[in-house]
């Protein structure tokens, strides 16, 4: 006597798989939808700061979507934020262990620009930071004299609400993408009630909290990058722009969040999972807000050393 499973498994089992160049137009649609020129969905609200922006997917693309969800993932492009972030979570997961110990520095070298600030053209930064507090910046900028700076209170911080965590309160919170997601979303809802904003705002100070601590990395260990990705990744008003370049032409994978008009940008290296730059646009216009590219970082040994 048949059942309702085996009608399941006879209902369309002689129809044929879909021919080459049917997966190759679906792919071909799909990666032309994520591209950055992708028409905004979301409607900005309104908001009491600058914060994160985003870029909805065409609707058009769910059918892509759906097509080559089944295809070999070799050599194909991720098709949502969600699943670039896990693909760059598990190669930082596989990045060097970089320990800022006492008396190191922490150095990062940054170009900035910012159209319509109060000094206009682009910037050149050098920040030295230590576990003590001592350290070190300079900046430089087209056409004004070199200014440098010693301080007495340089040491690293994380964004956090409502106190900025040091590096060994961020060291000591859990590895695990669970643990991570628990605490920095406590955060988020901290700063959402502080702000008199709806809970659901919460994410965008936690993806506020991930583009800042990946923005110091690899001063954290490997399997805390590696779980901020996971953190973002499981936001779910994060989208996926595709391929851009930085403010230095290098090639990267941009995700980003929409609010208030403003879409804020990240864009990171697929092959090694590092930060490459933080952008701010007009969502309607893609009018450049800021934009901060990181060219160099790493471990020192002076306020005059570079890696």
């Amino acid at each position: 006597m048949s059942t309702e499973i085996d009608h399941l498994r006879a209902f369309r089992s002689d129809d044929a798989a879909p021919d080459p160049d049917a997966r190759a137009a679906a792919r071909a649609l799909l990666l032309e939808r994520i591209a950055p020129t992708a028409p905004l969905r979301r409607a900005p609200r309104p908001r009491s700061r600058i914060l994160v922006g985003g870029l909805g997917l065409a609707a058009a693309a769910a059918a892509a979507i759906a097509l080559v969800a089944g295809l070999d993932s070799g050599g194909v492009q991720p098709a949502t934020a969600a699943e670039a972030l896990r693909e760059a979570a598990d190669v930082a997961a596989q990045g060097p262990d970089v320990a800022l110990q006492p008396g190191q520095y922490w150095y990062v070298r940054s170009e900035s620009r910012q159209p319509g600030g109060d000094r206009g053209g682009p910037e050149v930064r050098e920040d030295w930071f230590s576990l003590t507090g001592q350290g070190r910046w300079v900046v430089r900028r087209p056409g004004e004299p070199e200014e440098e700076h010693s301080i007495a209170d340089g040491a690293l911080s994380y964004s956090f609400f409502p106190q900025p965590l040091t590096y060994e309160q961020v060291r000591a919170l859990p590895a695990d993408v669970n643990g991570l997601y628990d605490a920095i979303e406590r955060a988020g809802m901290a700063w959402a009630s502080g702000n008199g904003l709806p809970v659901a705002d919460r994410t965008h100070e936690m993806f506020t909290i991930v583009g800042d601590w990946l923005r110091a990395a690899p001063a954290l260990p490997p399997a805390r990058r590696a779980a901020l990705y996971r953190v973002a990744a499981r936001l779910p008003d994060v989208e996926l722009l595709g391929k851009v370049r930085d403010g230095r032409a290098r090639e990267g994978i941009a995700v980003a969040q929409t609010d208030d008009g403003l879409r804020r940008e990240l864009v990171f290296d697929p092959d090694t999972a590092q930060l490459l730059m933080q952008r701010t646009v007009r969502a309607g216009s893609g009018e450049l807000v800021y934009e901060s590219t990181y060219v160099e970082s790493g471990v020192v040994d002076s306020t005059t050393a570079r890696p």
